[in-house]
């Protein structure tokens, strides 16, 4: 990773996080707005599918996040239309937890 964290799998897990450290229960999930209805709009053409699809689509991103806090783990969302990636959260998320199991 260009932030020169190290130990990382990808689409790990049950949930499919994006980015994961296992051993340290750190999860990063890149939302895709159009996929995760963050857009706003719902396609004219077969538009019930695609509403229940975002509603869906988010419904299981929730669940997934809670299953994982519940479970210890840090979870960090972030949406793919964002300008930054939170590299400083995701950097101190990681750096902390392996400072607890040092």
């Amino acid at each position: 990773m260009a932030a020169g964290l190290r130990g990382y799998r990808l689409h790990w897990g049950r949930f499919h996080a994006d980015v994961a450290w296992p051993g340290l229960r750190v999860a990063v999930f890149v939302d895709g707005a159009f996929w995760h209805g963050k857009l706003g709009k719902v396609p004219n053409t077969n538009s019930d599918f695609w509403a229940t699809k975002f509603a869906r689509n988010g419904a299981r991103d929730a669940e997934a996040s809670e299953t994982l806090r519940r479970c210890g783990w840090v979870v960090i969302r972030y949406w793919d239309t964002d300008k930054k990636i939170p590299v400083g959260r995701i950097r101190r998320a990681v750096n902390t937890r392996r400072r607890r199991t040092a």
